[in-house]
């Protein structure tokens, strides 16, 4: 019997799902075609239809991951709140999700497991960096913004100044793995976003509590 496309994005969708738990786990080195599809509830067979190898599924879900972060961008700084406030806003935002929201836990859990595979699959969606990549021009523009308003201190690097946002948020994202339960990042996350943009900025409002 012929499946319906529904069935088929089921299907699709339950692999993705699948691997999601294993890379979780075990890492994309460790993990197997038949860990997978065994989490999954499915054939050897349905895997291979959907994707070449273990590779290409996790590629799928890094670019899944990315798009977590541009919609959190989205929310966060296109708008018109003060540049210190998208800047806050948004950290607290990605810190926040990163340990309430189970699903977007488990992508940042996914990429801890680091080896020459995981490097590969980055480079490759780095070769594509414009459609699947988490942009940085509009936190280049808010710093900007902040710098012409006299809201951000004029002596700021623009380039080291958003390596230093994702290097902090996905540090405090990685620590909080690392010491679940020890260390509640979510309950926190307001406290320490605010530290660190003192380093940008004396003006640091504390109107947006996330």
């Amino acid at each position: 019997m012929k499946r319906t496309k529904a069935e088929a994005d089921q299907t699709k969708d339950q692999l993705i799902e699948a691997g999601l738990v294993v890379f979780g786990k075990l890492g994309i080195q460790a993990a197997r075609v038949e860990d997978i599809v065994a989490e999954a509830g499915v054939t050897r067979g349905a895997f291979y239809y959907y994707f070449k190898n273990k590779f290409e599924l996790y590629t799928r879900l890094l670019e899944i991951r990315a798009a977590y972060y541009r919609e959190i961008i989205h929310e966060c700084m296109e708008n018109e709140l003060p540049p210190i406030e998208r800047l806050r806003t948004y950290m607290v935002s990605v810190m926040t999700r990163a340990v309430t929201d189970t699903r977007f836990l488990a992508f940042n859990e996914m990429i801890l497991h680091k080896s020459p595979q995981v490097e590969e699959a980055l480079g490759k969606l780095k070769a594509n960096e414009k459609e699947r990549m988490i942009p940085t021009a509009v936190f280049i523009k808010t710093i900007e913004d902040g710098i012409t308003t006299g809201e951000i201190r004029s002596e700021i690097d623009v380039g080291v100044a958003v390596t230093n946002i994702f290097i902090f948020v996905h540090g405090a994202i990685t620590f909080s793995i690392i010491n679940r339960g020890r260390f509640p990042l979510d309950k926190v996350a307001s406290a320490l976003v605010d530290a660190f943009l003192l380093g940008y900025t004396n003006q640091v409002s504390t109107e947006t509590k996330s």
